[in-house]
């Protein structure tokens, strides 16, 4: 593609042939109309030519034209008509530094062999080096447009830098595009300022069938690249940038940088590392399912507006430090790579989400601690109870890792096993069934000892009659004897049940009426503790059930909160 005119180059031309087109200039002193150049076929133009022709203010209108030697511009100072070469080939250099366009410059579809050198540059209208047709507009040599400045429209898409490309200091005026823009080496816009749109944005690239020539990551999958390093360092964007399934295979900086619109990095692709340090975002930002592969920064970064990473996929870790956020900041759905972890040191945010279970992945316990707080107080503030007790019960969780042995295993056990930490009513519950089991197997033993020494002794007596009478008798006694257990047990599983339930006990329930002999009896008075015990063990569980339930649910939260106010 970058040598597709390269052939009309051995074509040796002895003069240049062209035919002015209706050079009618009007009253005098008007500007002069176009000239146009042609010849059938494709055309060969001598850079001296098309310089003569603007020195005299006519305007310049080619197509699929090779434009042989390097086209020096900068004796000109001001162009006053259109440029256009749609199509061209430059067989060498194109130099315009400081050079003043009045009128629209649309070199689409144009291939500059050499080196296109437009530093300090005004545009006045709009500029066009973007794909036209089947042609991809291509700069081999270094692309120099440092402190030029555009005052309309600026259209990049679909073009090609094999150079150098370097925008530092540019000033974009309008809207700016570089959608599906590749850059083969380093792309420099530090310091830029971008007053309108500006589109970076990258789109699938159609499968090739031939594999033997891939390319690793995005380079292979994505078109709009940054092959090599992207410097955006302190470059100010007043309008949305759209940076939307970009590739940056290189490192990149967009330290220092300011986004005063929205700013959108969705499905953007960082092969290197990435530096965001000290951003500003003032509109919604998002990151989401981006892919950063190396280490990504985000230290220092203010965002005045929503923040969003939902299912960004960290696979060197990420570093979040000093983050600030106005508006929400969204972690929700973030993957991390095993081993790898998230610095959020520092972290304060108006409001945060991120999913319970990554918070794991947050380097440092007492970070995972704030982490967490910031989770329960923005769950709760939105009325989402479920999430805001899963944070709690992780946070306390966390609290009684750090606590010191001995309270470790009394919190461990009764305030998260037994009472769930009052957010899990499931807990307690769950205590209450399997004790309310225990008390009623515990009451049935006796009545199954009975039993059983029953059923042994008629197995013995059964056994001296015949061998089938005997077998019958046995089973028989076996079948009644699981039935007289069964129901026992059933009884017994109501009794405690109907403890466990009662309000109160009745009078004199657990008050021992004892005859004077049977008043030393240690046994007696010890029965009826174990009674009490149970019976305030109970209405403890029950007391906890229904405070884990009324933290845990939205309605009942709300009759509570209203019945305090």
């Amino acid at each position: 593609m970058a040598i597709r005119h390269m052939a009309g180059l051995t074509v040796v031309v002895s003069a240049l042939l062209f035919r002015p087109v209706a050079t009618e200039r009007g009253p005098v002193g008007a500007a002069p109309r176009d000239v146009r150049l042609y010849q059938s076929g494709q055309a060969v133009v001598s850079a001296s030519s098309i310089l003569q022709l603007v020195s005299a203010g006519e305007g310049v209108d080619l197509s699929d034209a090779t434009v042989t030697g390097a086209l020096d511009l900068r004796a000109v100072q001001t162009i006053t008509r259109p440029f256009r070469c749609l199509s061209c080939t430059f067989v060498g250099s194109i130099l315009a530094s400081d050079v003043v366009f009045e009128r629209v410059v649309d070199l689409s579809g144009a291939h500059i062999a050499g080196d296109l050198n437009l530093r300090g540059a005004v545009f006045e209208d709009s500029v066009l080096f973007r794909a036209a047709g089947e042609s991809t507009a291509i700069v081999d040599g270094p692309a120099n447009f440092t402190l030029a400045s555009f005052g309309a429209p600026a259209g990049f898409d679909g073009a090609e830098f094999v150079g150098a490309a370097d925008f530092g200091g540019a000033r974009f005026l309008d809207d700016a595009s570089f959608a599906n823009t590749d850059f083969n080496a380093d792309a420099l816009f530090d310091q830029a300022s971008f007053a309108g749109a500006a589109l970076f944005s990258g789109s699938p690239k159609e499968p090739s069938s031939d594999a033997s020539g891939a390319q690793p990551g995005c380079l292979s999958s994505i078109v709009g690249v940054f092959e090599s390093r992207a410097d955006f360092t302190r470059a100010a964007f007043q309008g949305p940038a759209d940076f939307r399934q970009r590739c940056f295979a290189g490192d990149a900086s967009l330290r220092d940088s300011s986004f005063a619109g929205d700013a959108d990095f969705t499905l953007a692709r960082f092969q290197g590392n990435v530096d965001f340090g000290a951003a500003g975002f003032q509109g919604r930002t998002k990151f989401q399912a981006a892919i950063f592969s190396a280490e990504a920064g985000f230290d220092r970064v203010a965002a005045g507006g929503p923040l969003d990473f939902e299912g960004a996929v960290f696979l060197r870790g990420a570093s979040l430090a000093g983050l600030t956020g106005a508006g929400s900041v969204s972690l929700e759905g973030v993957l991390l790579a095993p081993d790898m972890h998230l610095n959020l040191d520092n972290l304060l945010a108006d409001s945060f989400s991120m999913d319970v279970g990554s918070v794991t992945g947050v380097r440092g316990t007492f970070v995972q601690e704030h982490v967490l707080s910031l989770i329960e107080g923005t769950a709760r503030a939105r009325g989402d109870i479920a999430l805001a007790n899963d944070a709690r019960f992780e946070l306390l969780s966390l609290e009684n890792r750090l606590s010191p042995p001995l309270h470790r295993v009394l919190d461990g056990f009764f305030y998260k096993t037994v009472a769930g930490y009052l957010v899990r009513p499931s807990h307690p519950l769950v205590t209450l069934v399997i004790l309310v089991l225990v008390a009623a197997i515990i009451r049935s033993v006796p009545t199954w000892l009975s039993i059983l020494v029953a059923w042994l002794g008629g197995w013995r007596t059964r056994s001296r009659g015949k061998p089938k009478d005997s077998l019958m008798r046995r089973s028989h006694v076996t079948v009644l004897g699981i039935h007289k257990a069964v129901a026992s047990f059933l009884a017994d599983l109501a009794r405690t049940m109907g403890l466990a339930l009662k309000r109160k006990p009745a009078p004199g329930e657990f008050s021992p009426q004892l005859a004077p002999a049977e008043r030393e009896l240690i046994r007696v008075y010890l029965i009826a503790g174990v009674r009490w015990v149970e019976f305030l063990t109970y209405k403890v569980l029950i007391v906890l059930f229904l405070l884990g339930l009324g933290n845990s649910n939205s309605t009942i939260r709300q009759i509570i909160d209203s019945v305090r106010g």
